[in-house]
């Protein structure tokens, strides 16, 4: 996941940035696999693997910045970079996590089974929040100086369209982003074939909001 979404951010494995980029994610995956973290429930590895990206990587949101090495460079964060992210880290943690999709936003959902019954329950994550595990759920934050306690709600987003998407298609995002942000500069020499390398990449996909032909031919 994270070798695919380094192409689209045009920052391959191969080269010494993305060597650097690797490295770092490769220590932040190993601080998430250890046995001791591997025995807590989903749902804290879930929650916890959340909380650490806001501790090791995550800074300061901003819209439009939707690459992975500059997430790891500068700290800056979208919808699509922080969610890949997310992705990599919870599968990578023996996770059921599965990417979701609305017209203008990207988020993940855990699949937690419950060992007695062997049914999975679905829990949101919303990666632009560093207290979106399960939206709408009310957090402890910390103690106030009174000695009361605060708490936090995220409020869960506007859903609406919603729709669950395989991995491949999940990570094309960033290139569909990148794309995109070359055709408002008028770049078509670097929006074509990024637009044809999301093509490329997610062909053999069955899930039907594969859209990426049709980015394409648009391009």
């Amino acid at each position: 996941i994270i070798k695919a979404a380094l192409e689209f951010c045009e920052c391959p494995l191969s080269s010494a940035e993305g060597q650097a980029v690797f490295l770092r994610y490769s220590n932040l995956k190993k601080s998430l696999v250890t046995p001791s973290f591997l025995a807590l429930s989903q749902g804290e590895r879930a929650e916890k693997i959340l909380s650490t990206m806001y501790e090791k990587v995550l800074v300061a949101y901003k819209d439009g910045q939707t690459r992975i090495n500059v997430t790891f460079a500068d700290g800056s964060y979208n919808c699509v970079s922080s969610s890949v992210l997310y992705l990599a880290l919870a599968k990578a943690s023996a996770l059921d996590v599965r990417g979701q999709v609305t017209p203008n936003h990207a988020f993940c959902t855990l699949y937690v089974t419950d060992g007695s019954a062997g049914a999975k329950n679905k829990v949101d994550v919303e990666t632009t929040n560093p207290y979106g595990f399960d939206p709408g759920s009310k957090r402890n934050v910390q103690e106030n100086s009174n000695g009361g306690q605060r708490y936090t709600i995220v409020p869960k987003r506007n859903y609406i369209g919603r729709y669950e998407v395989e991995d491949k298609i999940f990570v094309s995002l960033i290139g569909n982003n990148v794309a995109a942000d070359y055709d408002k500069a008028g770049n078509w020499y670097k929006s074509v074939p990024m637009a044809g390398a999301c093509v490329a990449f997610t062909q053999g996909c069955k899930d039907s909001s594969n859209r990426n032909r049709e980015g394409f031919e648009t391009a």
